[in-house]
């Protein structure tokens, strides 16, 4: 199927949400102040970054409608959908050509518009790159996104935690004695950049994931190491991984918020780019904004709602809401949750998930993607003594802005309703239904639109 970037920018030009900047933007410091004030309004075309010639795009998905958008559901839909595509993957089509293998060309990163983000970074990065890669043992095929700072012409820095399964396929090659043979496709469908952050079995395809997100097999072509790589992509860098060879990175921007040292990643070579004739450059904005938060909450919620639900029954939607800056809190609604079974579902997400360290399980009649009810929820029916689960120095990712060691303390909260908590039971204080409809009808005549609040808007109430 051929679902490009292209396809979903001239959706959001039809809709009025992109805008295009003809001025000259410095990549060493306006273009992200550019996408941080835009962040909440529509996607940006930069047409002059610098004095290259390649257009910049950015704040392609920054919220749960945009990628609903791209998915061609309701926003909530979102959830549900990414969550089948873990289990109905549609294997890629493989074609001979594409629109990504217009041009071909030896590799040169000074080409390209690629910025430095925020003052304390040592260098431009490249981090709209969905990084294309097959296991040198087992021929496994992976897609995932990591950060690479620019070395030089063809040189760059890959930073992925050795965790992560990029890293291990990575020290397999060290182990061998080889390089590894890597892509990385720059400009790709929003289904495709999703697919990449879906937490999957060792081995399991992306590629086929993103195939169940758009309906229809992914176009892909593949390169001369045999990597898959989608069709139409803007461009491809095409290379290797030295695991043999580190380079120490400097301070980086993270998920958090804060800047972080990881020490040192390994040494990446370009030797080739395919691209189209006239492609565009894609950046995600990094750091505490939105794009770059949601792109991985979305995929983890998704990853971790499959998980639980063949665990667990009665599991309704998993969220990663932005205040765990979309990697270190989630929320899970659970129908009719029995005794332990809210922290069974607890311990499911520290372990399937690392960077998870706040869990809260809720009812099934509290959204979990709304903030505010999931506060009334564990403010109204936890109590801290019994409700409450710490879990001290539980294992971690490296990116966790508190970890120490690879370790920090982990809390669960059990913001369920039990029936002898309360004498006068759980029934809710509410308007009746046909009260509600009435209301409704009401307000439709005379021209005013319902505005429940947030936190009504998130209680989807038992019928008593």
């Amino acid at each position: 199927m051929s679902a490009s970037l292209r396809d979903y920018l001239r959706v959001l030009a039809d809709r009025g949400e992109l805008v295009t900047i003809d001025e000259q933007v410095c990549p060493e410091a306006d273009l992200g102040a550019v996408l941080a004030l835009l962040e909440a309004g529509p996607a940006v075309i930069a047409r002059h970054v610098g004095d290259h010639a390649m257009p910049v795009v950015g704040n392609v998905v920054t919220s749960r409608q945009r990628a609903a958008l791209a998915l061609g559901v309701s926003e909530q839909s979102v959830s549900e959908v990414l969550t089948a595509s873990i289990g109905s993957p549609i294997e890629p089509n493989v074609v001979s050509s594409g629109p990504c293998c217009d041009v071909r060309e030896a590799a040169d990163l000074t080409r390209l518009p690629i910025p430095t983000f925020f003052p304390r970074e040592t260098g431009p990065y490249i981090t709209a790159g969905v990084i294309a890669v097959r296991d040198v043992e087992t021929g496994q095929r992976n897609l995932s996104f990591a950060r690479f700072k620019v070395l030089d012409a063809n040189h760059a820095m890959l930073g992925v935690s050795p965790n992560h399964h990029l890293g291990k396929m990575a020290e397999r090659a060290l182990a061998r004695g080889s390089t590894l043979p890597i892509a990385v496709a720059i400009g790709v469908h929003p289904a495709i950049s999703l697919a990449a952050c879906l937490y999957m079995k060792f081995g399991d395809d992306e590629l086929a994931s993103a195939g169940a997100l758009l309906g229809a097999p992914v176009d892909v072509v593949e390169t001369d190491s045999g990597i898959r790589v989608p069709a139409d992509a803007e461009l491809v860098l095409e290379g290797v991984v030295h695991p043999e060879q580190k380079v120490r990175e400097g301070l980086v921007s993270e998920f958090h918020g804060r800047y972080h040292d990881y020490g040192e990643g390994y040494v990446v070579e370009f030797k080739h780019m395919r691209r189209r004739q006239n492609p565009y450059f894609q950046v995600i904005l990094p750091s505490l904004h939105q794009e770059h938060i949601l792109l991985g909450a979305l995929s983890i919620a998704a990853s971790l709602k499959a998980t639980l639900q063949q665990l667990i029954p009665g599991v309704v939607d998993v969220a990663v809401p932005d205040v765990g800056a979309g990697r270190t809190s989630a929320i899970v609604s659970i129908k009719n949750a029995g005794p332990g079974v809210p922290q069974q579902a607890m311990m499911a997400c520290f372990s399937h998930v690392s960077l998870i360290k706040q869990v809260i399980v809720v009812d099934a009649e509290v959204d979990p993607w709304n903030t505010a009810s999931v506060e009334w929820a564990r403010l109204c029916h936890a109590r801290p003594e019994r409700d409450y689960l710490v879990v001290p120095h539980a294992r971690t990712d490296r990116s966790d802005p508190l970890v120490a060691t690879l370790t920090v303390g982990k809390l669960g909260v059990d913001a369920t309703v039990k029936a002898g908590d309360r004498a006068e039971g759980w029934a809710f204080a509410r308007s009746s239904d046909e009260a509600l409809v009435n209301a409704a009808s009401i307000l439709r005549r005379a021209g005013v639109v319902a505005a429940p609040s947030q936190l009504m808007e998130g209680i989807r109430f038992r019928a008593v």
